[in-house]
C-alpha cells in the first residue's frame, strides 16, 4: 500500500507532536506548517514540482521517504525555534534562552540528516548555512 501525502502529514504530526505544540507550528499540510517540509521530502525522492500536491510513495520507498520527512520536518522546527527570543525575568531569577531549544533541535536535525545520507539521498549530504550581510548606508552629501 502506498503512503499518501495525508498519511505522511499525520505521521510527521504524531512523531513530533510535542515539538510542534511547544513551538506553535501547525501540523496540517498547509503553507507555514507541513507543506514545505512535505514538498522538500518528496523532492528528495525525485518527485517533480507538478506532482508534489498529489504525491504518493511506493511501498519500497516508504522508509527512505520517512527518513527524508524526518529531516525536512526537523529543519522546519529548528527554523521556528531560531525565530524565538530569549526570555529573562531577573527579578525572580528566571532566564530561558531560545537558543537552548534550537541547540537541542540541532542535534536531532544532524542525526536525521545522517540517516537520510545512509538511505542514499545525496542531496542531504550538502550543507547549508546563512550569510549575514551588514553594511552602512551611504550618507548623502550636504
Amino acid at each position: 500500500m502506498a503512503l499518501s501525502r495525508a498519511d505522511a502529514a499525520q505521521i510527521a504530526a504524531a512523531e513530533f507532536a510535542e515539538v510542534f505544540d511547544a513551538l506553535g507550528v501547525g501540523t496540517t499540510d498547509t503553507a507555514g506548517a507541513l507543506k514545505e517540509p512535505l514538498d522538500a521530502a518528496y523532492r528528495l525522492l525525485g518527485v517533480p514540482e507538478s506532482g508534489l500536491a498529489t504525491a504518493t510513495v511506493a511501498d519500497g520507498e516508504i522508509e527512505t521517504f520517512l527518513a527524508a520527512l524526518r529531516w525536512t520536518v526537523l529543519r522546519r522546527l529548528r527554523n521556528a525555534a531560531a525565530a524565538r527570543v530569549t526570555v529573562s525575568a531577573s527579578a525572580i531569577g528566571v532566564s530561558k534562552s531560545a537558543s537552548d531549544y534550537a541547540r537541542h533541535l540541532d542535534s536531532l536535525v544532524e542525526a536525521a540528516r545522517q540517516e537520510v545520507v545512509r538511505w542514499g539521498l545525496a542531496a542531504a549530504a550538502m550543507g547549508s548555512g546563512s550569510l549575514l550581510l551588514d553594511f552602512v548606508e551611504p550618507e548623502e552629501a550636504a
